[in-house]
């Protein structure tokens, strides 16, 4: 095996809304995104229906993990509000470990978003950068929640993302951005796929309405055919009529 392939990401990199909270006051310290790389489990399965799932977060301050077992996504939908025969589909759609398993219909009406729970004075007040102090709070949990995008979303689901420090590997930049990279291009090539279906379509659409207005004068032409005739015929029976009389 190359060099190169050893060192290339699998998997798939998605950015996420993150927001850091003040735990006492719920306050807003600042709003900004963290990257998912979801990927294949490494953990043993003993689910042959469930596929686990690696999910590493990182931003400019921390880095966290976790990973999805058919165990764990028993604990993660909450409510009702998501049928236990569909857990399985909507945690591969939301976190699709290949591109083409991203499913644009669950992430339509479910979203993810992230959060994490620090206290104000640890970040400066004009910048929104953390200050260096003893005390992290990029060493804890971060929360991922799963939501609906109705205007006043629902919490349908969440687990959490213990703090890690990546390896050489996982944490070399380098490798995140050839993964997106590749995702880049493979989404490039589908979008020029969909505008020469578009394309393909508009044609379409403009022969068929082509066809119909032709048919449509055709057909008027034809009544009008048929009308002067008919005033022809009452024109020629009254003057039959008139010469009767």
């Amino acid at each position: 095996m190359s060099q190169e392939a050893e060192s290339a990401l699998s998997g798939t990199i998605w950015p996420i809304p993150l927001t850091v909270e003040d735990r006492n006051t719920h306050d807003i310290i600042k709003s900004t995104t963290i990257y998912l790389h979801v990927a294949r489990s490494q953990i043993s399965n003993d689910d042959p229906n469930f596929t686990n799932i690696s999910i590493t977060g990182v931003y400019q301050d921390g880095s966290f993990h976790t990973d999805i077992t058919a165990e764990l996504s028993q604990s993660i939908f909450r409510g009702g509000r998501v049928p236990k025969k569909e857990w399985t589909s909507v945690l591969a759609g939301l976190f699709p470990i290949d591109e083409e398993d991203r499913d644009s219909e669950i992430s339509q009406r479910l979203q993810v978003e992230a959060r994490l729970m620090a206290l104000q004075s640890q970040y400066d007040p004009l910048t929104g950068d953390l200050l260096e102090s003893d005390d992290d709070p990029n060493s804890g949990a971060l929360a991922v929640s799963i939501k609906t995008t109705d205007k006043l979303p629902l919490t349908v689901g969440s687990f959490d993302l213990a703090a890690v420090e990546l390896d050489e590997h996982q944490g070399n930049l380098f490798n995140w951005l050839d993964l997106i990279h590749g995702q880049r291009t493979a989404m490039s090539s589908e979008i020029e796929l969909l505008k020469k279906r578009i394309s393909t379509l508009e044609q379409e659409n403009f022969a068929v309405r082509a066809n119909y207005e032709t048919s449509a004068k055709s057909h008027r032409m034809i009544v009008d055919d048929l009308e002067q005739k008919f005033y022809q015929l009452l024109d020629s029976k009254k003057e039959t009529i008139w010469s009767l009389t």
